[in-house]
């Protein structure tokens, strides 16, 4: 346990100051499930654009896991999954391109039919 102690300056009411307390403990916690779930390694590019698209893409990836874990709190899946089963499960799913140019997917699974219909998705 513990404290914080929360200095300012300026005309900020309280109710203010603890949001901004808030938001920055939100971003905290979701930069660090940025470093160790999605393993982003530290950027070495010998461009600032190509250093900017690796941050801009681990950001994207960020919002969604985040989505992800929203939803399935609120599904209660996460009695029956973590995120990482989730997704390998959903992973093994493939659509295939036929050589006229129509698209199927494989077969389905369970556990899969489960995870689309908890979240609201058609497969």
């Amino acid at each position: 346990m513990g404290f914080t102690v929360i200095l300012y300056n300026g005309k900020f009411s309280w109710d203010e100051v603890l949001a901004w307390s808030k938001e920055r403990d939100i971003i905290e916690k979701m930069f660090l499930q940025l470093k160790t779930d999605l393993n982003a390694k530290p950027v070495r590019a010998h461009k600032t654009e190509v250093a900017k698209g690796w941050i801009f893409v681990g950001f994207i990836s960020l919002i969604l896991r985040c989505r992800l874990a929203k939803l399935m709190h609120e599904k209660d899946l996460m009695k029956k999954y973590s995120i990482p089963s989730l997704m390998l499960t959903l992973s093994r799913l493939k659509q295939i391109e036929l050589r006229d140019g129509s698209l199927m997917l494989t077969e389905v699974t369970k556990k899969q039919r489960e995870i689309f219909e908890a979240l609201g998705l058609v497969p």
